[in-house]
């Protein structure tokens, strides 16, 4: 029987059953999520300069909103993986949506440059959850045959999100103030996420590979036995250590939000060592404590780090897509302000237009990129394992140059060609990014390799906007352009290491996971 027969007949981790078209209709509904996910974080870099403005910032320091973000999702998402894992994946999404939403409504309230970071670095926590538990849920409702296309349709939604997230944000920010967006975004968010708890389905862990492998070899998928994803929790937890912990990072949380609420309005660097040292080093201590009281005798923690490291090809996608996704941080929070200065000579009354057209070339370009690319990417998946890659490595190098001449632009013509140039080829990139990964990593440890990718890609990216925004001041004239163009060159070294993987490992790779998944359906 063939796989498209098997997945026919779909089941819930709880023994629903479901029809057939529900494995797009998951695919609808977080799309509906990640359009919020993307549109809050827009919320601040549509309105960056308005901020700026407020706070008397300067780019190196705007750059730092702009990572606060990205430090704590980046932290926060091996965590957040290893969690998924061992969780329903459905809850992890719901919660985690309930979470942002009120985060990013409570933004608002910030009126100081810290208050406003914690707020930031908060909603990263919220969101670290959301990417590793909906693409695990898709890669089991998807075989092979679909996967890519699946997450590229899902993936359309970040440029919606970005480009609706940031006109809506410009328009809101120049006629109510910077604060209106994140209120907006917030409450919307917290309606989507009581709407999707009764119709988000929990998939059964690693179903659709173990039906891959067995209609490959020609037996009847039928007559798989996939074991339950229910929570698994295998040591109690409250124990003498966790309490401890939990009590220092609660202590350590209010330490630091009295810190942040108290520091001066114009703090040296000793007052705000001072101001975060006691709070700071007690819920550092408290996480690590509840970390270790965690992880001391779960095996499959170390064991996911020995399987990473030990497959080649998932180790280059992981450094590729920290550079790919290095550029996109760029391109997030300074192309808005890239356009005001250039084109608006810092009109911050045309900011909602400076918005759109920062976004909308890019993003509706990129619309066009990432279901292609699913395409392409399962139709050559079909004819070797290197299909998926060859696509990514495709789409980075041909991205090269249109992402240094958008930094060189300086007519609304030219940087429109070369935005739309850029997001046709990002679009073919992203649309695999998880998929890749999943070819040679193991269903039950997808979520923590997604998180895992998701700690390197944006915390170590977190830096990008920053270095950005320094070699923005040290130029007298464009600054910002040359800080564009100058991202190319991390394309260049993104595309290099996907060949390596395409080329030299990921067949290797492929094959040995497949043997695995087949030799324990046949003992099922």
């Amino acid at each position: 029987m063939s796989t498209a027969a098997y997945q026919g007949e779909l089941i819930s981790d709880s023994g629903r059953r479901l029809p057939s078209s529900y494995k797009w209709a998951i695919v609808a509904m977080l799309w509906c999520i990640t359009f919020f996910n993307y549109a809050d974080r827009m919320a601040l870099n549509a309105n960056m300069p308005l901020i700026r403005g407020e706070f008397g910032l300067d780019k190196p320091t705007g750059g730092m909103l702009g990572s606060a973000f990205g430090y704590s999702y980046g932290l926060c998402a091996l965590f957040a993986g290893f969690t998924v894992d061992r969780v329903r994946r459905r809850t992890a999404v719901l919660v985690g949506l309930c979470v942002w939403s009120v985060i990013c409504m409570g933004t608002a309230a910030a009126h100081s440059f810290w208050v406003l970071f914690a707020f930031l670095a908060m909603e990263g926590l919220g969101e670290a959850f959301y990417f590793p538990a909906a693409m695990s849920m898709v890669s089991d409702y998807h075989g092979k045959a679909t996967r890519s296309r699946a997450m590229s349709i899902n993936q359309t939604s970040v440029y919606i999100g970005t480009i609706g997230g940031s006109v809506l944000a410009g328009f809101l920010g120049a006629r109510w103030g910077w604060r209106i967006p994140f209120v907006v975004f917030g409450g919307l968010g917290l309606v989507l996420a009581l709407v999707l708890w009764r119709f988000l389905y929990e998939p059964k862990r690693g179903a659709a590979d173990r039906a891959d492998t067995l209609a490959d070899t020609g037996m009847d998928p039928h007559l798989l036995r996939v074991p339950s994803s229910a929570p698994v929790d295998r040591t109690p937890f409250l124990n003498l250590t966790a309490i401890f912990g939990i009590g220092l990072l609660a202590a350590g949380v209010a330490l630091t939000a009295w810190s942040i609420m108290t520091i001066k309005p114009d703090p040296t660097i000793v007052d705000t060592i001072k101001a975060y040292v006691g709070g700071g080093l007690a819920t550092v201590v408290g996480v690590v404590l509840i970390g270790l009281r965690r992880l001391r005798k779960d095996k499959e923690f170390w064991a996911f780090f020995k399987l990473f490291f030990s497959t080649p090809s998932a180790v280059l996608l992981l450094l590729a897509f920290f550079c790919a996704n290095s550029v996109a941080v760029i391109l997030l929070v300074w192309m808005p302000t890239f356009v005001v200065e250039n084109l608006y000579a810092s009109d911050m009354a045309m900011l909602a237009a400076a918005n759109l057209f920062a976004t909308m070339p890019l993003q509706l370009a990129s619309m066009i990129g990432s279901p292609s690319g699913g395409v392409l990417a399962d139709f050559l998946r079909s004819k070797t394992p290197r299909g998926r890659i060859l696509v990514q490595m495709l789409g980075v190098l041909c991205a090269v140059p249109f992402v240094f001449l958008c930094g060189q632009a300086h007519t609304k013509v030219i940087l429109i060609a070369t935005l739309a140039g850029w997001g046709l080829f990002k679009g073919i990139y992203d649309s695999n990014i998880f998929a890749s990964v999943y070819d040679v990593i193991r269903p039950e440890l997808r979520g923590m390799a997604a998180g895992f990718m998701n700690m390197v890609a944006w915390g170590g990216g977190a830096l990008a906007p920053i270095v950005a925004g320094y070699i923005a001041e040290s130029y007298k004239e464009n600054g910002m352009g040359h800080a564009i163009s100058g991202a190319s060159a991390i394309y260049i070294v993104s595309g290099l290491l996907l060949f390596s993987a395409a080329m030299f490992f990921v067949k290797r790779d492929s094959a040995r996971m497949q043997a695995q998944i087949k030799a324990e359906a046949l003992q099922a």
